[in-house]
Formats: structure tokens, sequence, C-alpha cells
């Protein structure tokens, strides 16, 4: 019986570690660019207090993680703010956050990593840069391409469609259990 309830203890032990082990390496990822369009150097404007820059894209992967913007600062120190947003089609909210244009850097990529976004395939996004304090003269913008390059969304600048799209890119968390799980 001693020896019944002892081998009973490992496999219990085994089966323990064995669950904690696979889901520390089913979540165990690699943050990999997914959707990316980094052609343009054409300034969007100034994005002022009411303006809204908006581009739109398709996702069919899960778990988005993060964005990048490329951004200019028209080589000035800018005292006002800049606010993020990162939603679905419906209005949901995945990201948000405002930051002080101060501390951007001129023509350089401004990026954004969040929590995987576990159930992001198979909807649209909306990428939204808005500011409540930016001026003529006080405000940073963001780069476009001068045509419509990337076809998986559009650019709209305060609710009209332009025939640009922005100089952005979408990264999400390519983890072992989804590469495993492609070849079953």
């Amino acid at each position: 019986m001693k020896i019944m309830g002892n081998i009973g203890y490992k496999i219990g032990v085994i089966l323990l570690l064995s669950c904690v082990l696979y889901i520390y390496i089913a979540n165990i990822g690699v943050v990999r660019s997914y959707v990316e369009q980094p052609k343009g150097n054409m300034p969007v404007g100034e994005i002022v207090k009411g303006m809204r820059v908006e581009q739109t894209f398709w996702s069919d992967k899960s778990n988005i993680s993060g964005f990048s913007v490329k951004l200019g600062t028209y080589a000035r120190i800018n005292q006002s703010t800049i606010t993020f947003i990162l939603q679905e089609d419906s209005g949901k909210v995945i990201y948000k956050n405002t930051v002080k244009a101060d501390g951007l850097s001129d023509n350089a990529y401004y990026k954004v990593r969040f929590p995987p976004v576990k159930n992001s395939k198979n909807k649209e996004y909306h990428l939204i840069l808005e500011t409540k304090d930016a001026s003529p003269g006080n405000a940073i913008t963001a780069y476009s391409s001068q045509e419509d390059i990337y076809k998986g969304g559009i650019l709209l600048i305060d609710g009209k469609k332009s025939s640009a799209d922005l100089v952005f890119e979408i990264v999400f968390n390519d983890t072992f259990l989804q590469r495993s799980l492609f070849f079953l």
C-alpha cells in the first residue's frame, strides 16, 4: 500500500509540473511585426486641438501587443500632449495613453507595447492620434505615404478618407503555442 501511495504522489507531482511547464512555455513568445507600412515622409500636418488622425487596419492574427507610429516634432520642443488610442471597430478601447510632446523624438517611431490581446483575430482596428491642447506652432505630426500603399485599411483625417496611409507598424506576440497549433 505504501508503494502505491508513493507512486500516486509522484504521478501527481509530475502532472502538476507538466501543467505549469506547458502553461509557461505556451505563453513564451517573440514580438513580431505583423502589419508594416514603412513608406512615406509626408507630414499629415500639425495635429492640433480638434483634429483626429485615424488609420484602420485588419487583423487576422491573435495576440496584438503593440504599435509604432512615425512622428515628427518639426525640430522643436512642443509643450503639448498627444493621445494614442487603439480601439476595435466596435469602439472598445484596447489602449489609450496621453504623452507629453516634449519627450518625443523628431522623425522617429514612437513605440507602444501592451499585454497581448488574445482575441484580436478577424477584427478591424483603429489607431487614433488626437490632442486636447496642441495649437499651431506647438504641435507634432505623424508621417504618411503619398499614396494608398497599405490595402488593409484607410487613413482618415478629421473623418475624411485620405489617399495615403500612416507610416506605422502593428506587432503581435508570436507564442510557442500558436506555432505548435499551426502544425496540428
